[in-house]
């Protein structure tokens, strides 16, 4: 139906810090009106508040240096639905992600070494979710993931057991048109399709005709709007 497709929230966890990404590229914490890190609980809490009880978490220490922040994730624990990328090299990985609290633990293309850990990781919980990062051609480890297209690796996750895709379209410029055949495709093939890439509010009619079932904002956008 219109207006039920999810807008949730995208934010990034560095040294036990919410941040987000600067002018110049580097990371920047979140300030309270101190000028100090704002606390993880209640700056949730309010993110909570405002827009919603699913929030989306990149976590950059498990990305760049394989190295989890399952003690913030689990403080985090209760004051919302967590969908989380640690940056997950195994199925061992994401298993850990789920036991640290999060209900999504998410396996990205340009962590995975093998598709195999899909299936270890859905033998222990159902709450396992594929994000296609996307440039021109899938970003990945894996020679034969990166020759995929993304309708033919979101075949291959769902007769695994994989519901639901992120399509991250990081080539997107804000004013450039959402990859419509893409997302088209992707949908067509049966599983719950979310996108991330700058996508702004004019995006959203577009994308709830194709059928996408939400989208993550990016938290420097949300924080404007604060």
């Amino acid at each position: 139906m219109p207006g039920s497709m999810l807008r949730i929230p995208a934010i990034s966890i560095l040294d036990g810090k919410f941040v987000i990404v600067g002018k110049d590229g580097d990371y920047e914490a979140i300030e309270d009106e101190d000028g100090k890190p704002v606390d993880p609980v209640s700056f949730l809490e309010e993110l909570v508040r405002r827009k919603g009880e699913i929030i989306y978490i990149n976590d950059i220490n498990g990305m760049e240096n394989n190295s989890p922040q399952y003690g913030l994730l689990k403080k985090l624990v209760g004051t919302a639905e967590l969908w989380v990328d640690a940056g997950s090299r195994s199925g061992d990985a994401l298993v850990d992600v789920i036991f640290a609290g999060a209900q999504r633990a998410v396996l990205s293309t340009k962590t995975v070494v093998e598709l195999d850990e899909v299936d270890a990781a859905l033998d222990v919980s159902d709450g396992i979710m594929l994000c296609i990062d996307y440039d021109r051609g899938i970003i990945a480890r894996n020679r034969e993931i990166a020759r995929m297209t993304p309708r033919k690796l979101a075949d291959e996750v769902k007769k695994a057991g994989v519901c639901d895709v992120i399509f991250a379209d990081h080539g997107r410029k804000k004013k450039g048109e959402v990859n419509r055949d893409i997302l088209f495709d992707l949908v067509r093939s049966g599983v719950g399709v979310y996108t991330a890439g700058n996508i702004v509010e004019n995006d959203m009619p577009v994308l709830e005709k194709l059928g996408v079932k939400g989208v993550l904002l990016d938290m420097g956008e949300v924080l404007k709007a604060w």
